[in-house]
């Protein structure tokens, strides 16, 4: 096969790959969407690019739970979505409103 033919057949390859990858993203709305439906949320913000996340999650469904066992019970919730690889990153910040507003005077 020609040199030229070849870069053509993997820049194809390449950007249909890209545009699998970005098909399959996740958005911000979608899994507060997912989380919402799990876990009632007084306060929520997630932030990221389609592959890495950060989010606040405050629910008084944290209360008596440490960090941990918060960061679990959302995680367990997301699981579906890690194992298929639709989300591929997501660092929470997981608090009480007690702890919310003890943050934010």
């Amino acid at each position: 096969m020609p040199q030229m033919y070849e870069e053509a057949s993997l820049l194809f390859f390449n950007q249909s790959q890209f545009n699998q990858r970005f098909l399959n993203m996740m958005h911000s709305e979608q899994i507060k969407k997912i989380i919402t439906q799990t876990l009632s949320c007084e306060h929520m913000d997630i932030a990221g690019d389609g592959e890495i996340f950060e989010a606040v999650l405050v629910s008084s469904q944290f209360a008596g739970k440490n960090r941990v066992q918060r960061q679990q019970l959302v995680n367990a919730i997301l699981s579906p979505y890690f194992e298929s690889g639709k989300l591929h990153a997501f660092s929470m910040k997981t608090l009480t409103p007690d702890e919310w507003n003890a943050l934010n005077g």
